[in-house]
C-alpha cells in the first residue's frame, strides 16, 4: 500500500441556516459528504485556492473569512472500504459568501452540493474531512 498526501483548502458556511456540503464523486470520499473546496494551482494563494473552488463548486464568489483552522487526518480506509494510508492535511476556512448555491448538479469530483441541517437531517456517510471540522467548529451546525 502506497502513501499518499493530499492539501487542500476548504470552506465551511451557512446558506438560509443549512452547512453547505458537497457530495463526492470519486476519490477515497466518492459517495461522502464533504466540504466544498479543493487544491492550490501553481502559483495561487490558499484563499485564490478557496475562492476558485467555491465558484466551481457551488457557484458562489468568496466574501470574507473569519476563522482558519490547519488539520491533519489520517485516513486508513476509502469509502468502499478499501485499505490505503492517505494523510489529508490543509485548512477549514469558516468563511462569508456572495450569492446562493447555484450548481446542485455534478462539477468535476463533486455528484451534488447538499445541504444540511442538523436539527433537521442526521449527517448520513461524512467524510473524514466533515467528522473533523465537526470537531473543529462544534458551532458549525454539523453536530
Amino acid at each position: 500500500m502506497n502513501e499518499t498526501t493530499h492539501f487542500g483548502v476548504y470552506g465551511l458556511w451557512k446558506q438560509d441556516g443549512q452547512v453547505v456540503l458537497v457530495r463526492k464523486s470519486r476519490g477515497p470520499y466518492s459517495g461522502l459528504l464533504d466540504l466544498p473546496g479543493g487544491s492550490p494551482e501553481i502559483n495561487e494563494t490558499e484563499d485564490q485556492t478557496l475562492a476558485r473552488e467555491l465558484d466551481e463548486e457551488c457557484g458562489v464568489l468568496l466574501a470574507s473569512i473569519h476563522r482558519r483552522v490547519r488539520f491533519s487526518i489520517q485516513v486508513e480506509l476509502s469509502s468502499t472500504g478499501e485499505a490505503i494510508d492517505l494523510t489529508h492535511s490543509g485548512r477549514i476556512k469558516s468563511v462569508n459568501v456572495f450569492g446562493q448555491v447555484r450548481r446542485l448538479g455534478a462539477f468535476e469530483d463533486v455528484a451534488s452540493v447538499e445541504l444540511f441541517d442538523s436539527e433537521r437531517h442526521s449527517l448520513e456517510e461524512p467524510s473524514p474531512l466533515v467528522r473533523e471540522a465537526m470537531h473543529l467548529y462544534p458551532e458549525s451546525g454539523l453536530v
